[in-house]
C-alpha cells in the first residue's frame, strides 16, 4: 500500500516503526506532495492537449485552403492578426481542431465546388434562380461547418449572415473572394444579403 502511495523503500522502513500520530503526519505530507504533483501533471496534460489541438487546427486549415497559394494565405493571416490581435485569432483558430481530417476534406471539396460554380455566375442578376440556389448551398454548407465546430450552435440568423456578407469590406476577405474571379466579393455580398432578406427575416 505504501509503495502504491509512492513512498520510498527507506520511508516505508521508518513508517513500520512509527506510532499512529507520526504515521498520520507522514500520510498528510505524502498526500500534499501527491496533490501538488497531480496539479503539475494536469497542467502538463492541458499543455499537451492545447498543442495537439493547435496542430489539428493548423492541419485542417491547410486542407481548407489547399487550393490557394501559401504566400497569399500567410499574408492574409498576418493582416487578420494585426487587425484583431493574436489572442483572439488563436482562439478562433482552435475551433477548427474540432473537425476530423475526413470532415475537413469533405468541407473543402463541398466549399470549392460551390465557390467555383458561384464564380461562373458573376455578372448575373443576384435574384436569379441559379445565383440564389448557389447562395442557398453556401448558407447550408456554412451552417453545416459551424455545427461541427461550435458547441450549442443555433444556426445563422439574418444579422449574422449579413455580417458575414459584409466581411468583404476587410481587405484580406475581399482578396480571398477575388482569388476566384474579379467582382466575386461584391457579387457574393449582394447575393447573400438578398438571400437573407428573402429567407432569414
Amino acid at each position: 500500500i505504501y509503495r502504491a502511495l509512492d513512498f520510498s523503500i527507506e520511508d516505508i522502513k521508518n513508517l513500520l516503526k512509527t506510532n499512529e500520530e507520526d504515521l498520520h503526519r507522514a500520510l498528510s505530507e505524502q498526500k500534499a506532495m501527491l496533490v501538488e504533483r497531480q496539479q503539475s501533471i494536469s497542467l502538463m496534460i492541458s499543455s499537451i492537449e492545447a498543442t495537439m489541438n493547435n496542430l489539428q487546427a493548423q492541419k485542417n486549415l491547410e486542407i481548407l485552403f489547399q487550393d490557394i497559394p501559401k504566400d497569399k494565405v500567410d499574408r492574409w493571416d498576418k493582416i487578420t492578426r494585426a487587425r484583431h490581435g493574436e489572442e483572439k485569432i488563436n482562439e478562433s483558430v482552435q475551433v477548427f481542431a474540432k473537425l476530423s481530417e475526413p470532415e475537413a476534406r469533405e468541407l473543402h471539396e463541398e466549399t470549392l465546388e460551390i465557390t467555383k460554380a458561384f464564380a461562373e455566375t458573376i455578372g448575373q442578376p443576384i435574384e436569379s434562380k441559379e445565383v440564389q440556389e448557389l447562395t442557398d448551398k453556401h448558407y447550408k454548407s456554412l451552417t453545416h461547418m459551424l455545427s461541427l465546430m461550435v458547441e450549442d450552435f443555433t444556426g445563422i440568423n439574418f444579422d449574422k449572415y449579413v455580417q458575414i456578407a459584409n466581411s468583404v469590406d476587410m481587405s484580406e476577405i475581399k482578396e480571398l473572394c477575388e482569388h476566384y474571379g474579379e467582382g466575386y466579393a461584391e457579387h457574393a455580398r449582394a447575393a447573400m444579403i438578398y438571400y437573407a432578406e428573402q429567407n432569414l427575416t
